[in-house]
């Protein structure tokens, strides 16, 4: 079967410059060219050229002393104008304000693309679970229970797929890596309607998550509490959480 990048349309260029844009990192915001140029797998020519077109339409800049490359300001533009127009946060937005008073959690709101999570809303609660994450921040699907929720919704053999098509790491000691286990907690997801997620991610990180679904029965997201395994077990969380945030959905969903 051709490859998408294959065809006569696609054009190479495009992909090489958002390439470059993906390499700057938390660890990694300042880079050279030559470090671009390992890091994109380009050739210093092709990085050269890159940095300067990036730099005449403002994503990125120069620092002349370091001679490093760094994101400028600009390059928030296009993550933000998703969430101004994204349909699914717009309509759950006042839902995700009204669950976090109601719980004092911190909530979430994910999108699932291929086999990764990506966060789009978070409201942090009084209670936080020490992890760093923020709007943007892609976990894998398999290892969270936003993921899960929304996995379990897909037909199965487009999940088995998407399972298949990554590395399934050991996160931490509860992550589930077998294929097999995954997919029965999956079907116990898809008949409960939620996600419990006991430390499979983060050590310390317990989570309660429901799909918010179409009209067809397809997952368009899934929202989450998650709280601290200090104050609750997963099955503390379960027996507070599970209803309200199924409740919280069918509002955002709205009438068949």
């Amino acid at each position: 079967m051709a490859s998408p990048k294959d065809s006569s349309l696609y054009i190479s260029s495009v992909e090489k410059a958002f390439r470059l844009l993906n390499a700057f990192e938390r660890n990694a915001s300042k880079l050279s060219l030559t470090q671009l140029a390992q890091i994109t797998l380009l050739t210093l020519p092709n990085v050269q050229r890159l940095t300067h077109t990036l730099s005449v339409l403002g994503l990125i800049s120069r620092d002349e002393a370091t001679k490093r490359y760094s994101l400028t300001t600009r390059a928030l533009d296009i993550g933000y104008r998703y969430l101004q127009t994204s349909p699914i946060l717009d309509r759950a937005s006042p839902y995700l304000a009204e669950l976090s008073r109601r719980t004092e959690e911190t909530v979430n709101l994910t999108v699932l693309d291929g086999a990764e999570v990506v966060y789009i809303a978070r409201h942090r609660g009084f209670h936080s679970i020490g992890v760093n994450v923020f709007i943007g921040t892609r976990l894998p699907a398999f290892a969270t229970g936003i993921g899960q929720a929304m996995l379990a919704f897909l037909p199965p053999a487009d999940a088995i797929n998407r399972l298949n098509g990554i590395k399934r790491t050991r996160l931490t000691k509860y992550t589930i890596t077998d294929l097999g286990t995954l997919q029965r907690k999956l079907q116990k997801i898809r008949k409960l309607g939620y996600a419990v997620e006991d430390q499979e991610m983060f050590l310390g990180g317990i989570s309660v998550a429901v799909p918010i679904l179409n009209r067809e029965e397809a997952p368009l997201a899934s929202l989450n509490v998650a709280v601290p395994a200090s104050r609750f077990t997963a099955a503390e969380a379960e027996r507070r959480f599970a209803n309200l945030l199924l409740e919280i959905a069918r509002e955002i969903r709205g009438p068949e």
